[in-house]
């Protein structure tokens, strides 16, 4: 609401429970209780335009700090985000300056103790070095921050190390060589280095050949489904069923072995 350059004087004051009402004759405003309580206002006092325009930002600080506060109920945030939330909501920078210095006055804004507990939290659920990089970054972090936080080769290893049986066991029903390359990938997405993602899978269980065989009489019987689905018959379904199990990193020989004996009396 605009004001008139005249003063304005406070023939009424209305208090509710989340708001206080100041009326100057048939016009009114409404403000937060903390910003009524933080000025000397009474029934008669005349508010000159700036003492107005000092109650009407003041009004929206408290209401800024208030929604500001509101976010820390549901975790926590950098400063970089909470002023992209800030923002969002159309609060001028003027506003958003001030409540960022009060969130942080109060502690709730502490982006080196959000680094800390992000990297802990990180460390928990086995996420390699660049991934927890890359989501700091999308909270906020910059780069120069991002600059000065180091990682333990030791710590990094022993962390992939504990997830390498998982991606063994997601990898179980796949070829050795495939195996092996889709566990290194597995450590790639999940942030690791590739020279520790390399380093790590080397220690996968090697494969008994029954267990291989047994995967590749798997992976052959799929394939051979999949090729009747398509109605491929000779030379065309053997092609089909060849190509689909090397990508899968089975060997050509060990394919060409079972496939024999499966077709012996045709081929």
């Amino acid at each position: 609401m605009q004001y008139e350059n005249t003063g304005k004087k406070i023939t009424k004051i209305s208090v509710a429970k989340e708001k206080v009402t100041l009326y100057f004759g048939k016009e009114k405003m409404a403000l937060s209780y903390d910003t009524f309580t933080s000025h000397y206002l009474y029934e008669g006092k005349e508010l000159t335009p700036l003492e107005i325009r000092d109650l009407q930002k003041d009004n929206k600080v408290a209401e800024a700090l208030k929604y500001g506060k509101s976010l820390f109920l549901k975790g926590t945030y950098t400063e970089w985000k909470v002023r992209d939330k800030l923002y969002n909501k159309e609060y001028a920078k003027d506003i958003v300056d001030i409540v960022i210095l009060k969130l942080k006055e109060i502690k709730l804004i502490n982006d080196k103790a959000f680094i800390k507990n992000y990297i802990a939290y990180g460390n928990e659920k086995l996420m390699g070095q660049n991934k927890i990089i890359q989501n700091l970054k999308t909270q906020g972090i910059f780069d120069d921050t991002i600059k000065s936080i180091t990682f333990s080769e030791v710590k990094e290893t022993s962390k992939a190390k504990k997830l390498l049986p998982k991606l063994e066991k997601k990898y179980s029903g796949l070829s050795t060589v495939d195996r092996r390359q889709h566990i290194i990938n597995g450590f790639i997405q999940q942030g690791y280095t590739m020279e520790i993602a390399l380093k790590v899978a080397s220690l996968a269980k090697k494969k008994e050949p029954k267990q291989e065989t047994q995967n590749l009489k798997k992976a052959f019987d799929l394939a051979l489904k999949a090729a009747k689905r398509k109605g491929l018959e000779g030379e065309e379904r053997r092609d089909f069923v060849f190509k689909r199990l090397e990508k899968k990193g089975y060997a050509y020989r060990d394919i060409h072995v079972m496939w024999e004996d499966k077709f012996r009396e045709i081929y």
